[in-house]
């Protein structure tokens, strides 16, 4: 799955207005979400969407909005974060944590992440 944003990615990169996803528009949440087809969290509430089209970006491209290559457990965290800095609860956020725990542990995200199933929780 991720090999074919290889040839793209750092031409879609600079179509962003920032590597910061904290700074990001509406627009770059827009680019990004067409960019990875992103179907948000598959199978759950989109209690936070950009969290779950952030998180698809890492699964499907391997890269941070920087162009710098990331692991799975890094993309894993990034999400729990972005979850609990859009959440009023912030780092207690039940839902990151179960969420990142899913990501986590479940095989099939393990697979998603090895581009051979798309799934995300």
């Amino acid at each position: 799955m991720f090999e074919e944003y290889e040839p793209s990615i750092q031409w879609f990169l600079g179509k962003l207005s920032t590597d910061d996803p904290d700074k990001f528009t509406q627009h770059d949440w827009d680019l990004v979400h067409a960019y990875t087809k992103s179907d948000g969290c598959t199978g759950v509430i989109d209690f936070y969407i950009h969290a779950c089209i952030e998180h698809d970006f890492y699964f499907r491209t391997h890269h941070d909005f920087s162009g710098k290559v990331i692991s799975f457990y890094e993309a894993n965290k990034r999400f729990r974060i972005r979850i609990q800095r859009l959440s009023r609860l912030g780092l207690i956020s039940p839902l990151s944590w179960v969420r990142w725990l899913a990501v986590c542990s479940l095989p099939q995200a393990r697979r998603a992440w090895d581009g051979k199933k798309s799934c995300h929780v």
